[in-house]
């Protein structure tokens, strides 16, 4: 009887960064994905996008209230894919 192997690696995509972001504030996100990742794709809501596995920080207009809708999605030599969320906001003032 022969058997074949059942996948066993978990992929799963991940990041950090901060939910608000005031004006001059450097905006960084870190990739936190988990796996045999060999592809990395980000958009950052705001029309920049990078396929490095932690990019240079995008930029974000800070002269309103405006939430953005951030993504990164992994690929492994597989095709498998994952993608995880996180919505910003960016501020006009962090004084109150």
């Amino acid at each position: 009887m022969r058997f074949t192997k059942v996948r066993d690696s978990i992929l799963k995509a991940a990041f950090n960064s901060a939910d608000v972001f005031c004006p001059n504030d450097i905006a960084s996100f870190t990739d936190s994905s988990i796996g045999p990742i060999k592809q990395w794709f980000w958009n950052f809501g705001n029309g920049e996008t990078s396929t490095q596995r932690n990019s240079s920080p995008p930029h974000y207009v800070s002269e309103s209230n405006i939430t953005y809708t951030v993504q990164i999605v992994v690929k492994d030599s597989g095709g498998c894919s994952d993608t995880a969320i996180k919505i910003i906001k960016t501020i006009t003032n962090c004084y109150t």
